[in-house]
């Protein structure tokens, strides 16, 4: 019968293997694929920017495109920005009370308040086609004197008014894509240029799927966008692209750019499969320092082998349906370290040996269990594995009883508490608290944990996770060779979080396995040393001798 069983489990263990190999081969050639990255600027910026240096926008955008830039976002316009572009004059009550009462306006005259003028025909029939296609309905016109008068309510005021033809012509001329950028209500023109290349997905409230199914979508990482929508996108994920930005309100407060942020657009390339990068001009730096911002930038991107061109169609990859796999990877990421640590306390062996063979396992099952959630809409983070933190919970949660038997644990509990082991106790449930908030992906983090990390990504290209290198696999080491059980426990959230890695599906599996296998050897080293110090001290014997 034990034969059987084991006969059993090695089939179902063969089968996983071969199912995981299946899927992590489909995904890294996903991987080697989607190598394609879209650099792009904001027009109207580039506009403001070189008015305000006195700089020839033309000149600019030419330089900009040698480098690698490939697209210009153009912002949908307003009633405001038409204003300021000397498309149009707006009226409101307060200007004609005012012209009025300095006889600029006669009180004949049939300018009323909320009234926009224009003087130009053209352009006058493109304000009404854009509205027309809006709404359905024409705009109210009215013709004295050579203008036209358009009465507008606040909603009018408060929309979008379409694209300016001649920034289109403008970024046809330089040999840019275009990237449309709706105002407030997410909508895509009948009528796009040849040059077209995607509609950011901003100031969304509701959208037609139907219009969607050709064009590219791209969705700005974190945005309120991708939290609120990412499942109505899952069907259109052939056209999504994740699109990375700095804001400028944090780039203000830079005096000079430095290599964390290049390093911070390449590690969302890289990481994070973001394949659109958003670029914004620093309005406090010269000319000459932001075209090296841009310059350094795409550079950095094409050396680190991608292609600075504008992006393609997704590769479909589908297997096990998205709530299926989810609980399945859920299961696994639970199943596979506690029975990795029941071996681990049965088998026998050198300690070294054991902890390595045991980062192995946790590598295996991130890679299995990540293998039942492998589709593309998880690498754009239209979906998401939402156990990671319950998976780091419960599989420690059971380790106590494989670790320790009954009379163990009872005469743990029976053990009278002084301050010293209150303060460690307290101590190692503030670190587990951490790692455990911690297992998410965060956005914010203090300067020198920053500093921390950049300092990792010079020295290692990709960075290990502090929970494992710093904390998890030292502790497990010193625990298996010393002994103590307590010790391996703790130790144990390492290979939780080498599991969790490979969890985070936008993240490329090479990375995944960089950054577990340098975790382990950084931690390894580090625990190593620790171990022999405490060895020393425990004989007596002189530590430096």
């Amino acid at each position: 019968m034990f034969k059987v069983k084991s006969a059993i489990i090695i089939i179902l263990l063969a089968v996983l293997l071969v199912w995981a190999a299946r899927q992590t081969y489909k995904r890294i050639k996903y991987d080697a694929r989607n190598n394609a990255v879209e650099v792009c600027v904001d027009l109207s910026g580039v506009q403001r920017y070189c008015q305000s240096m006195l700089y020839d926008t033309g000149n600019f955008l030419e330089r900009l495109r040698t480098m690698g830039v490939s697209s210009i976002v153009i912002s949908e316009e307003t009633i405001d920005s038409l204003e300021r572009a000397n498309k149009i004059v707006y009226f409101s009550g307060a200007d004609v009370t005012k012209y009025k009462m300095m006889g600029v306006l006669t009180p004949a005259a049939s300018i009323s308040p909320d009234t926009i003028v224009l003087s130009d025909a053209k352009f006058a029939e493109y304000i009404n086609s854009v509205w027309t296609e809006k709404t359905g309905k024409k705009l109210h016109e009215t013709r004295a004197w050579g203008y036209r008068f358009y009465k507008v309510n606040p909603a009018m005021k408060d929309s979008g008014w379409g694209y300016l033809p001649e920034n289109i012509s403008l970024a046809r001329e330089y040999d840019f894509g275009i990237i449309y950028k709706p105002y407030k209500k997410f909508r895509v023109p009948r009528s796009l240029p040849e040059n077209f290349s995607m509609i950011l997905f901003t100031d969304v409230q509701t959208f037609d799927a139907d219009r969607l199914q050709n064009v590219r979508i791209g969705v700005i990482e974190a945005s309120p966008e991708e939290r609120a929508f990412s499942g109505d996108l899952v069907p259109l994920k052939e056209n999504v692209f994740r699109v990375h930005t700095i804001e400028t309100a944090e780039l203000s407060r830079l005096p000079v750019i430095t290599g964390k942020f290049i390093n911070r657009w390449l590690r969302a390339v890289r990481e994070r499969n973001c394949k659109v990068l958003y670029i914004n001009l620093i309005d406090e730096l010269g000319v000459e320092e932001n075209l090296n911002y841009v310059r350094s930038v795409c550079a950095r991107v094409k050396d680190s082998g991608y292609s600075l061109t504008r992006t393609g169609r997704q590769s479909i990859i589908n297997g096990v349906p998205a709530s299926a796999g989810k609980f399945l990877a859920f299961l696994f990421s639970i199943a596979g370290p506690v029975a990795s640590l029941y071996w681990l306390r049965k088998s026998g062996g050198n300690y070294i040996l054991k902890f390595w063979l045991f980062c192995l396992a946790s590598i295996l099952t991130g890679i299995v269990a990540s293998s039942f959630i492998s589709r593309t809409e998880f690498f754009l983070k239209l979906d998401q594995f939402r156990g990671v933190k319950l998976a780091m919970i419960v599989p420690f949660i059971l380790s106590v009883p494989v670790l320790f038997n009954l009379d163990e644990l009872r005469k743990m509990l029976d053990k009278t508490v002084n301050f010293k082991s209150l303060l460690i106790f307290l101590a190692v449930l503030f670190c587990l608290a951490v790692v455990i908030v911690r297992s998410n992906n965060v956005r914010s983090i203090m300067d020198v944990e920053a500093l921390l990390r950049e300092g990792l990504e010079t020295a290692f290209i990709i960075r290990p996770r502090f929970k494992e290198f710093l904390f998890g696999h030292p502790l497990l080491l010193l625990g298996l060779g010393t002994g103590s059980k307590l010790l391996i426990l703790i130790g144990f959230i390492g290979q939780l979080s080498i599991v969790n890695t490979f969890l985070h599906l936008h993240t490329p599996v090479w990375v995944s396995v960089a950054r577990a296998v340098l975790g382990a050897i950084t931690g390894f080293t580090i625990g190593y040393l620790i171990l022999f110090v405490v060895k020393k001290c425990k004989h007596g014997r002189n530590i430096l001798g």
